[in-house]
């Protein structure tokens, strides 16, 4: 598998009805998401959730949804989004099984 890694925090705009990312902004551009290929547990933390999307340009992408801690209040978990990388081969990518280190 080809991966271009990205490893950067980003802007992400999420669907909480639909419970996936819907946007995101990397390098001053703006990518929508016009399909989650797959969702899994993140690699950092039994609570963190990876995504493989693909954006309306045809290209896929990881993104990782961190969460750092417990909700404060009862109500928000403080997390980041990463953008872990770009699949420069277009076929299926399990999150799984996407290389995490360099």
């Amino acid at each position: 598998m080809q991966v271009q890694y990205i490893e950067r925090v980003i802007n992400v705009d999420f669907d909480n009805q639909q419970q996936v990312p819907s946007s995101f902004v990397y390098e001053k551009c703006r990518y929508q998401i016009v399909k989650v290929i797959s969702k899994g547990k993140g690699n950092l933390s039994p609570d963190d959730l990876s995504f493989v999307v693909q954006t309306n340009n045809a290209e896929i992408y990881v993104l990782d949804l961190h969460i750092c801690s417990c909700p404060s209040g009862g109500k928000f978990y403080k997390s980041f989004w990463v953008l872990r990388g770009k699949v420069l081969q277009n076929f299926l990518v399990d999150p799984f099984t996407f290389p995490t280190s360099f």
